[in-house]
Protein backbone atom coordinates (compact mmCIF):
# COMPACT_ATOMS: atom_id res chain seq x y z
CA UNK A 1 0.00 0.00 0.00
CA UNK A 2 1.21 3.47 -0.84
CA UNK A 3 2.63 5.22 2.26
CA UNK A 4 0.94 8.49 1.31
CA UNK A 5 -2.49 9.22 2.70
CA UNK A 6 -5.26 11.62 1.69
CA UNK A 7 -6.30 13.75 4.68
CA UNK A 8 -8.15 16.65 3.04
CA UNK A 9 -11.13 16.51 0.71
CA UNK A 10 -11.37 18.76 -2.33
CA UNK A 11 -14.30 19.99 -4.42
CA UNK A 12 -13.56 17.47 -7.16
CA UNK A 13 -16.76 16.08 -8.61
CA UNK A 14 -15.62 13.53 -11.20
CA UNK A 15 -15.90 9.82 -10.40
CA UNK A 16 -13.61 7.65 -12.53
CA UNK A 17 -13.57 3.88 -12.66
CA UNK A 18 -12.76 1.28 -15.26
CA UNK A 19 -15.55 -0.07 -17.44
CA UNK A 20 -15.08 -3.47 -15.83
CA UNK A 21 -15.46 -2.06 -12.31
CA UNK A 22 -18.44 0.07 -13.30
CA UNK A 23 -20.16 -3.11 -14.54
CA UNK A 24 -19.09 -5.24 -11.59
CA UNK A 25 -21.56 -7.26 -9.56
CA UNK A 26 -22.17 -5.83 -6.08
CA UNK A 27 -24.97 -4.34 -4.01
CA UNK A 28 -24.54 -1.85 -1.17
CA UNK A 29 -26.75 0.76 0.46
CA UNK A 30 -27.37 4.22 -0.97
CA UNK A 31 -25.25 5.85 1.76
CA UNK A 32 -22.39 3.39 1.19
CA UNK A 33 -22.49 4.26 -2.53
CA UNK A 34 -22.37 7.98 -1.73
CA UNK A 35 -19.37 7.41 0.53
CA UNK A 36 -17.67 5.23 -2.08
CA UNK A 37 -18.13 7.61 -4.98
CA UNK A 38 -17.15 10.61 -2.85
CA UNK A 39 -13.82 8.95 -2.05
CA UNK A 40 -13.31 7.97 -5.69
CA UNK A 41 -13.43 11.66 -6.67
CA UNK A 42 -10.29 12.18 -4.58
CA UNK A 43 -8.20 9.44 -6.18
CA UNK A 44 -5.64 11.03 -8.47
CA UNK A 45 -3.98 9.33 -11.42
CA UNK A 46 -0.83 11.31 -10.61
CA UNK A 47 -0.59 10.86 -6.84
CA UNK A 48 -1.76 7.23 -7.01
CA UNK A 49 -2.89 7.14 -3.38
CA UNK A 50 -5.59 4.74 -2.18
CA UNK A 51 -5.50 5.54 1.55
CA UNK A 52 -7.68 8.03 3.40
CA UNK A 53 -7.79 9.61 6.85
CA UNK A 54 -10.72 12.03 6.90
CA UNK A 55 -12.55 13.71 9.77
CA UNK A 56 -16.27 13.04 10.04
CA UNK A 57 -17.15 16.72 9.64
CA UNK A 58 -15.20 16.83 6.35
CA UNK A 59 -17.14 13.82 5.07
CA UNK A 60 -20.42 15.53 5.99
CA UNK A 61 -19.32 18.75 4.30
CA UNK A 62 -18.60 17.10 0.97
CA UNK A 63 -21.76 15.00 1.19
CA UNK A 64 -23.65 18.27 1.56
CA UNK A 65 -25.91 17.06 4.35
CA UNK A 66 -26.04 16.02 7.98
CA UNK A 67 -25.33 12.31 8.45
CA UNK A 68 -25.92 10.07 11.43
CA UNK A 69 -22.52 8.84 12.61
CA UNK A 70 -23.69 5.30 13.24
CA UNK A 71 -25.15 5.13 9.73
CA UNK A 72 -21.90 6.31 8.19
CA UNK A 73 -19.92 3.80 10.24
CA UNK A 74 -22.15 1.03 8.91
CA UNK A 75 -21.72 2.36 5.37
CA UNK A 76 -17.92 2.23 5.70
CA UNK A 77 -18.20 -1.30 7.08
CA UNK A 78 -20.19 -2.27 3.99
CA UNK A 79 -17.30 -1.17 1.78
CA UNK A 80 -15.05 -3.57 3.68
CA UNK A 81 -17.45 -6.50 3.84
CA UNK A 82 -19.10 -6.39 0.40
CA UNK A 83 -17.63 -8.57 -2.32
CA UNK A 84 -17.09 -7.24 -5.84
CA UNK A 85 -17.23 -9.65 -8.76
CA UNK A 86 -15.82 -8.69 -12.15
CA UNK A 87 -15.95 -10.89 -15.22
CA UNK A 88 -14.75 -9.95 -18.68
CA UNK A 89 -13.46 -11.98 -21.61
CA UNK A 90 -9.97 -11.81 -20.12
CA UNK A 91 -10.58 -11.47 -16.39
CA UNK A 92 -12.37 -12.99 -13.43
CA UNK A 93 -11.73 -10.85 -10.37
CA UNK A 94 -13.09 -11.07 -6.81
CA UNK A 95 -12.33 -8.51 -4.15
CA UNK A 96 -13.68 -6.14 -1.50
CA UNK A 97 -13.65 -2.38 -1.89
CA UNK A 98 -11.47 -1.87 1.16
CA UNK A 99 -8.67 -3.85 2.78
CA UNK A 100 -9.22 -2.05 6.10
CA UNK A 101 -11.60 0.44 7.72
CA UNK A 102 -11.28 2.02 11.16
CA UNK A 103 -12.75 4.93 13.10
CA UNK A 104 -10.49 6.95 15.40
CA UNK A 105 -11.95 9.03 18.25
CA UNK A 106 -10.04 12.26 18.87
CA UNK A 107 -11.11 15.44 20.68
CA UNK A 108 -14.85 14.60 20.64
CA UNK A 109 -14.64 13.92 16.93
CA UNK A 110 -14.29 10.83 14.78
CA UNK A 111 -11.95 10.25 11.89
CA UNK A 112 -12.37 7.63 9.18
CA UNK A 113 -9.24 5.73 8.19
CA UNK A 114 -9.83 3.67 5.08
CA UNK A 115 -7.58 1.81 2.66
CA UNK A 116 -8.88 0.70 -0.71
CA UNK A 117 -7.82 -2.78 -1.76
CA UNK A 118 -4.52 -2.30 -3.66
CA UNK A 119 -5.65 -4.86 -6.24
CA UNK A 120 -8.23 -2.28 -7.39
CA UNK A 121 -5.45 0.06 -8.51
CA UNK A 122 -5.79 -0.74 -12.22
CA UNK A 123 -9.54 -0.11 -12.02
CA UNK A 124 -9.22 3.22 -10.20
CA UNK A 125 -6.20 4.96 -11.70
CA UNK A 126 -4.21 2.96 -14.28
CA UNK A 127 -6.32 3.83 -17.32
CA UNK A 128 -5.49 3.56 -21.00
CA UNK A 129 -7.20 2.87 -24.31
CA UNK A 130 -6.82 -0.81 -23.46
CA UNK A 131 -8.28 -0.23 -19.99
CA UNK A 132 -10.91 2.49 -20.60
CA UNK A 133 -12.72 4.30 -17.85
CA UNK A 134 -16.12 5.87 -17.40
CA UNK A 135 -16.98 9.25 -15.93
CA UNK A 136 -19.89 10.20 -13.72
CA UNK A 137 -20.54 13.11 -11.38
CA UNK A 138 -20.69 12.78 -7.62
CA UNK A 139 -23.09 15.67 -7.07
CA UNK A 140 -25.54 14.00 -9.47
CA UNK A 141 -25.17 10.62 -7.77
CA UNK A 142 -26.10 12.07 -4.38
CA UNK A 143 -29.33 13.50 -5.83
CA UNK A 144 -30.52 10.02 -6.78
CA UNK A 145 -32.02 8.45 -3.67
CA UNK A 146 -32.19 4.73 -4.46
CA UNK A 147 -29.09 2.55 -4.51
CA UNK A 148 -30.22 0.93 -7.77
CA UNK A 149 -30.77 4.35 -9.31
CA UNK A 150 -27.24 5.43 -8.38
CA UNK A 151 -25.78 2.33 -10.05
CA UNK A 152 -27.94 2.78 -13.15
CA UNK A 153 -26.78 6.40 -13.36
CA UNK A 154 -23.12 5.34 -13.41
CA UNK A 155 -23.85 2.58 -15.94
CA UNK A 156 -25.58 4.99 -18.31
CA UNK A 157 -22.75 7.50 -17.83
CA UNK A 158 -20.38 5.01 -19.41
CA UNK A 159 -22.09 5.60 -22.77
CA UNK A 160 -21.88 9.39 -22.95
CA UNK A 161 -20.41 9.26 -26.45
CA UNK A 162 -23.02 6.98 -28.00
CA UNK A 163 -26.14 7.73 -25.94
CA UNK A 164 -27.11 4.07 -26.19
CA UNK A 165 -26.80 1.14 -23.79
CA UNK A 166 -28.03 -2.30 -24.79
CA UNK A 167 -28.01 -4.94 -22.08
CA UNK A 168 -29.68 -8.26 -21.42
CA UNK A 169 -32.08 -8.36 -18.50
CA UNK A 170 -30.08 -11.20 -17.01
CA UNK A 171 -26.85 -9.20 -17.14
CA UNK A 172 -28.36 -6.04 -15.63
CA UNK A 173 -30.01 -8.04 -12.86
CA UNK A 174 -26.68 -9.63 -12.00
CA UNK A 175 -24.82 -6.31 -12.01
CA UNK A 176 -27.35 -4.92 -9.51
CA UNK A 177 -27.71 -8.26 -7.64
CA UNK A 178 -31.47 -8.21 -8.04
CA UNK A 179 -31.75 -11.55 -9.88
CA UNK A 180 -32.94 -13.34 -6.73
CA UNK A 181 -34.77 -10.49 -4.98
CA UNK A 182 -36.79 -9.47 -8.04
CA UNK A 183 -36.86 -12.60 -10.17
CA UNK A 184 -40.10 -11.51 -11.85
CA UNK A 185 -39.64 -8.77 -14.45
CA UNK A 186 -42.79 -6.99 -13.29
CA UNK A 187 -41.25 -6.60 -9.81
CA UNK A 188 -37.88 -5.55 -11.25
CA UNK A 189 -39.56 -2.92 -13.39
CA UNK A 190 -41.68 -1.58 -10.51
CA UNK A 191 -38.98 -1.62 -7.82
CA UNK A 192 -35.84 -0.86 -9.82
CA UNK A 193 -36.34 0.49 -13.34
CA UNK A 194 -39.21 2.93 -12.86
CA UNK A 195 -37.96 4.60 -9.64
CA UNK A 196 -34.51 5.00 -11.23
CA UNK A 197 -36.03 6.48 -14.39
CA UNK A 198 -37.99 9.11 -12.44
CA UNK A 199 -35.12 10.08 -10.14
CA UNK A 200 -32.38 10.21 -12.79
CA UNK A 201 -34.48 12.15 -15.29
CA UNK A 202 -35.54 14.66 -12.64
CA UNK A 203 -32.32 15.14 -10.68
CA UNK A 204 -29.30 14.52 -12.93
CA UNK A 205 -27.61 15.53 -16.17
CA UNK A 206 -29.04 12.44 -17.91
CA UNK A 207 -32.44 12.20 -19.58
CA UNK A 208 -33.31 8.77 -20.88
CA UNK A 209 -35.94 6.27 -21.87
CA UNK A 210 -35.77 2.53 -22.29
CA UNK A 211 -37.36 -0.03 -24.54
CA UNK A 212 -38.13 -3.63 -23.72
CA UNK A 213 -36.94 -6.32 -26.10
CA UNK A 214 -39.08 -9.45 -26.00
CA UNK A 215 -38.48 -13.02 -27.03
CA UNK A 216 -41.54 -15.27 -27.19
CA UNK A 217 -43.51 -12.78 -25.14
CA UNK A 218 -40.90 -12.41 -22.36
CA UNK A 219 -38.71 -9.36 -21.77
CA UNK A 220 -35.12 -10.52 -22.31
CA UNK A 221 -33.19 -7.30 -22.96
CA UNK A 222 -33.38 -3.55 -22.48
CA UNK A 223 -32.34 -0.71 -24.77
CA UNK A 224 -31.54 2.59 -23.06
CA UNK A 225 -31.43 5.84 -25.04
CA UNK A 226 -29.83 8.80 -23.28
CA UNK A 227 -29.14 12.49 -23.76
CA UNK A 228 -26.65 14.30 -21.57
CA UNK A 229 -26.79 17.90 -20.43
CA UNK A 230 -23.53 19.79 -20.86
CA UNK A 231 -21.70 20.30 -17.59
CA UNK A 232 -19.58 23.40 -17.06
CA UNK A 233 -15.90 22.54 -17.11
CA UNK A 234 -13.85 23.75 -14.19
CA UNK A 235 -10.07 23.86 -14.15
CA UNK A 236 -9.81 22.17 -10.77
CA UNK A 237 -12.04 19.29 -11.84
CA UNK A 238 -10.69 18.31 -15.24
CA UNK A 239 -7.36 16.57 -15.76
CA UNK A 240 -5.62 15.25 -18.88
CA UNK A 241 -7.24 11.83 -18.55
CA UNK A 242 -10.70 13.33 -18.52
CA UNK A 243 -9.84 15.43 -21.56
CA UNK A 244 -8.59 12.28 -23.28
CA UNK A 245 -11.84 10.50 -22.44
CA UNK A 246 -14.02 13.31 -23.74
CA UNK A 247 -12.07 13.46 -27.01
CA UNK A 248 -11.91 9.70 -27.53
CA UNK A 249 -14.27 7.56 -29.55
CA UNK A 250 -16.46 5.38 -27.35
CA UNK A 251 -17.96 2.07 -28.41
CA UNK A 252 -21.27 0.37 -27.60
CA UNK A 253 -20.26 -2.53 -25.39
CA UNK A 254 -22.81 -4.74 -23.74
CA UNK A 255 -21.85 -5.62 -20.18
CA UNK A 256 -21.07 -9.29 -19.68
CA UNK A 257 -21.34 -10.62 -16.15
CA UNK A 258 -21.26 -14.18 -14.88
Amino acid sequence: MNEEIIENLTNRDVVRQSHALNQATFNISALALDLLYMLLTEISTEEKCLSFKIQFKELEKKMGRTINRADLERAAEELHDTKIRIKTDKLKFYSSWCSSVSWISENNSKTLKLNFDPDLKEHLMDFSKENPFSLSYFNMITKVKSSYGKRIYTLLSQYRKTGKYYVSLETLSKILETDKKYSKYSDFKRRVLEPALKQINKETDISYRYEEVKNRGRVTSLKFFMTFAKKKKEANVLDPLQEWYENSKAEIIEAEVA
